[in-house]
């Protein structure tokens, strides 16, 4: 659910509140009866704080979302960004930060729901209770009761991001950007030796300080600036092995390992896109189609840009020019 449905529902509370008691004395079918529990709830105070809570927690997580699955991002980015949304929320797990957050949703609460109450007590359930009819933890206010949940739900997304992104995964991807971007750079590097460890079955470890040390003047007459990203550096190695394949032979170590950098999923965006779409590519009227034209489909629709910048007529000509039977049977352009 994005933040703006949030805001929605917080933009228009007492009409959504009306609708729903009206639907709900309208008659005594199930959306009825949906309706009327819609609208007890949104008369509760806790559904406003916690529809407030949401909207400060989710909108900055929707930000972070998005500024992640760009295609082309780098582990070093993704960490920057999350650390920013991990200090601000850390940020926001004050006691001063909790009751101005609190004393707005009192005060925007008045006209919309009741006022805020301590929630029955209930007693601890026997099966985990030594100490029958003994009664839990009780809140000394409404305030102390909210600061908890308040707290909670911080401590969760935190704990969450960080679970999330603090991976030995990411580690290896830094590492391998930073030891790109070092030679690329003539910087001084080291091949990490976690990196050794888990690649080295894929890589010839000495092959590949060999051509790094050798990587900044390979590149240096396409580039004079600073290669500030592995997409920048990946981009110019492209445009000097184009012109010299030999370079390719000389750059393998290097090539192996740009491919391994950019099959480690720091962004699952492309791949969420290319699963969600084949259900329409490989629907019940393409049910034999072969693995390699599935495979051949999907990389199109990966890359539709490129896909769409082609010159229908150029491959035309080449698909009817590769034997005489094509151009017998199409004939000529």
């Amino acid at each position: 659910m994005r933040t703006c449905s949030i805001d929605s529902v917080l933009k228009n509370y007492n009409n959504l509140s009306d609708a729903l008691e009206a639907i709900s004395t309208s008659g005594y079918d199930d959306g009825c009866r949906k309706a009327a529990g819609l609208s007890v709830l949104l008369d509760k105070f806790s559904t406003l704080f916690g529809m407030k809570l949401a909207r400060l927690l989710f909108s900055k997580a929707e930000q972070l979302a998005t500024a992640v699955q760009k295609v082309g991002v780098s582990a070093e980015d993704v960490m920057t960004a999350v650390n920013a949304i991990v200090q601000f929320y850390s940020s926001c797990r004050n006691d001063s930060e909790f009751n101005a957050f609190f004393s707005s949703v009192v005060e925007e609460s008045k006209g919309k729901t009741e006022e805020p109450c301590l929630p029955r007590q209930k007693r601890v359930p026997r099966r985990i209770d030594s100490d029958t009819g003994s009664i839990g933890y009780q809140h000394t206010d409404v305030e102390s009761f909210y600061r908890q949940q308040y707290y909670e739900a911080l401590d969760t997304v935190i704990s969450e991001l960080k679970r999330r992104f603090e991976q030995k995964g990411m580690g290896v991807a830094q590492e391998l950007e930073t030891l790109l971007l070092s030679a690329a750079n003539g910087s001084t590097f080291s091949v990490p030796q976690s990196m050794i460890e888990i690649y080295s079955k894929d890589i010839d470890v000495r092959k590949l300080r060999n051509q790094l040390e050798l990587l900044p003047n390979v590149i240096l007459p396409a580039s004079c600036d600073k290669v500030a990203t592995v997409r920048q550096l990946a981009q110019l190695l492209d445009d000097v092995q184009a012109n010299s394949p030999t370079t390719k032979v000389l750059m393998s170590e290097v090539n192996k390992l740009l491919q391994i950098y950019y099959t480690l999923p720091i962004t699952s965006a492309t791949a969420e896109r290319t699963f969600s779409a084949m259900r329409r590519l490989k629907n019940y009227m393409r049910a034999t189609m072969t693995q390699k034209r599935l495979n051949n489909i999907m990389l199109m629709h990966c890359h539709r840009d490129r896909v769409d910048a082609l010159d229908l007529i150029t491959v035309a000509k080449t698909f009817i020019d590769a034997n005489d039977r094509r151009q017998k049977f199409f004939g000529s352009f």
